[in-house]
Formats: C-alpha cells, structure tokens, sequence
C-alpha cells in the first residue's frame, strides 16, 4: 500500500491546532507567557509531526514483529520529549511540581478536545464540508462568500470574548486568604493573585510578592518598621538594626519595560496561601513593602505573585 503524506499540511495543521491547545492550557492553569512563546511553541509541536509523518514507523498497517513494538516505544518517546520542549518554550522555568502539573493538563485537554472535534465530525454536517479539503481540493475552490462569512461571524465572536474576559476579570478578582510568616509572629489577610505581578529577586529569580507598608505592623517591632520607614524615606540607613539586615534586599520594578526605582524587600520565613480546600505553602518569601495602599477599597493588603498560585 502506497500513502502519500504531506509534511507541509501537516505542519500546518498541527501548529493551528497545537497553539489552540497551548492557549487553552494557559486559561486553565493561569500561567504567563506571550504570544510569541506560543507561537514558537506551536510551530515546534508542527514541526516535530512533519518529521514524523515521513517515517515508515506511523504507518500501523505494517507489521515487523518486534521491531514494530521498538519503533512504537520510540515513537512515544520522541512526542513525549517534545510535550516537555513544548511546555517550557511557551512558559518559560517552572517549579518542578508545576511542570509535571502543566503536562498532565495539557495531555487531559488534548483528550477532551480530540473527543470534542470528533463528535462534532461524525455528529454534524461540517465532514461534508471538509471533504473537498480532504480529497486535495486547492482553497481556491472555496467561494469567497463563505470565507467572508466565516470571517465576519469569527471576529465578532473572539471580540465578544474577550469583552467577557476583561469583565470577568474586572468584576470577579481572584482574592485569597494568606498567612505571613516573620520570626515567631503571623500575619493573617487577604492578598490579590494578579498575573501583572512580575516582579522578582534580582539575585536567585525567586517570585516576588508586594505587601503595604502598614500591615508591617502586625509582624515587624517598632525599631524595625521605624527602620524600614528610613529606607523608604530614602534616609541614612546606618540605623538599621544588624539583625534585620540579612532580611532586606533591594527590588527594582519596571515601568514599561524601564527601570523605575528599587522597592525594599523583607525576607518572609513562610507564606501560606489558602484557595477554596488547597493549601500552597512557600517559603522564604522576598515581600516588596510599598507605601501605597494595595486596595483603595481595603480588600486586600497583599499581591501575590503569578507563579506562586
């Protein structure tokens, strides 16, 4: 039997498709990346079944024993290799825990977007309309009435979508109880987890989150919230405490892609952040201390940052 592969087509179909799912899997898990990562990311994912589509081994029908049984294994190999190069190039480092995590979600969402496009294919009349591109009809067969009506009934639906993003984004804030850990004291309040924050230590590239400098009170003495009130206000800081010294660190903050200033920063032994029955628990926590109130509304008095949720 002779098959005819496409390597082109295939790349093309698995990169609209691969960056579909990488998208949905940023929803999901909250992560950050850019489009750029996800679009790298994608083409990777199309170009590693173009390379694959040209070898023999895909084809089930053909049977060598053993040998069929190997080229499987490595087979399985070479795509799951390629789902870790994939989850790293579009969202960058992470923790160990939330790798492992990030694979196991994307993995479930291909399941159930497979058993989603399947159903639609073989429930409604859409394979009648995929059958011309099948059967290597060219594009240019397809009236321009249906590709304009297409497009118009596409644009109004990603724009009402995203419309309903911002607003749920806007409206429903993802506000957590926290618990900061200093010394012997604890600190309990309600922080903001926003995506925004992505600020982090300049030495180690720990995650950094932002606390308001009054609720220091609760957790540091009165010599050291004076001293912290001296580096803020940018005073001589020879009359800081020696013991508190090891605990600071200086954090610098952008402002469109700029350096914008430096923000003092308390080592935290531990922060314990609760969402619904789930406990994440991290520690030695750099809080970057602003002297702003976080929530005009008295909300929240921290903002945790992306990676720590």
């Amino acid at each position: 039997m002779y098959l005819e592969v496409y390597p082109d087509i295939v790349f093309i179909l698995n990169f609209f498709v691969d960056f579909i799912l990488l998208f949905l899997l940023k929803q999901v898990s909250r992560k950050s990346s850019t489009t750029v990562r996800l679009f790298g990311s994608a083409a990777i994912g199309g170009l590693a079944a173009a390379i694959l589509s040209v070898f023999p081994w895909i084809n089930s029908y053909i049977n060598l024993g053993y040998l069929t049984i190997l080229m499987d294994c490595l087979e399985a190999v070479i795509k799951f290799l390629t789902l870790l190069i994939i989850i790293f190039v579009a969202f960058g480092r992470l923790k160990r825990k939330d790798y492992i995590r990030q694979v196991i979600a994307f993995i479930l969402i291909t399941y159930f977007a497979g058993g989603f496009i399947n159903s639609v294919y073989y429930h409604t009349n859409i394979r009648l309309i995929l059958l011309p591109v099948r059967n290597s009809i060219v594009f240019s067969n397809i009236s321009a009435k249906y590709v304009i009506t297409l497009m118009l009934c596409l644009i109004p639906a990603a724009a009402a979508y995203m419309l309903l993003q911002r607003i749920y984004k806007h409206n429903f804030r993802e506000i957590y109880e926290v618990e900061l850990y200093y010394k012997e004291k604890k600190y309990k309040t309600s922080a903001l987890y926003d995506t925004g924050n992505c600020l982090y230590d300049p030495v180690y590239r720990k995650p950094v989150i932002v606390i308001e400098q009054s609720a220091l009170a609760f957790l540091l003495t009165v010599e050291e919230q004076n001293a912290i009130a001296t580096i803020m206000d940018c005073v001589d800081q020879s009359s800081i405490p020696e013991e508190l010294r090891p605990r600071l660190q200086f954090i610098p903050y952008s402002s469109i892609g700029k350096i914008h200033g430096m923000m003092p920063g308390l080592l935290l032994d531990m922060i314990i952040i609760h969402i619904g029955k789930e406990t994440i628990c991290c520690d030695k926590v750099i809080a970057a201390i602003s002297d702003q109130r976080q929530s005009p509304k008295g909300e929240y008095h921290v903002i945790l940052h992306k990676e720590l949720v």
